[in-house]
């Protein structure tokens, strides 16, 4: 089955993500991991699709999580917070 993947494409890696594809990606996912591509931004992502022949619909929130990264550009290093940690922090809040 893993021989007739293309392409598996990682959009929005968080840190922990990133680490640990990067640590265990090779050995546990030898398969997968030539064929593995980190897309940090939407508008990236077409670069690697074929418009013409894959179509993809896109939920609202990971177009407000782009929209927050495109606006704290120190995200894309893990410097700056995550607007997924903000959403959970106010839905916490919500809840008590």
């Amino acid at each position: 089955v893993l021989e007739k993947v293309r392409r598996v494409l990682v959009l929005h890696p968080c840190a922990h993500l990133w680490s640990a594809t990067q640590l265990l990606g090779t050995s546990l996912l030898h398969s997968l991991w030539p064929k593995t591509v980190f897309v940090m931004r939407i508008e990236s992502l077409w670069e690697h699709l074929d418009r013409g022949v894959v179509s993809v619909a896109l939920p609202s929130e990971v177009e407000e999580h782009d929209a927050y990264l495109e606006a704290n550009p120190l995200s894309d290093f893990y410097i700056a917070g995550s607007s997924l940690a903000t959403q959970q922090t106010g839905a916490e809040e919500g809840s008590a």
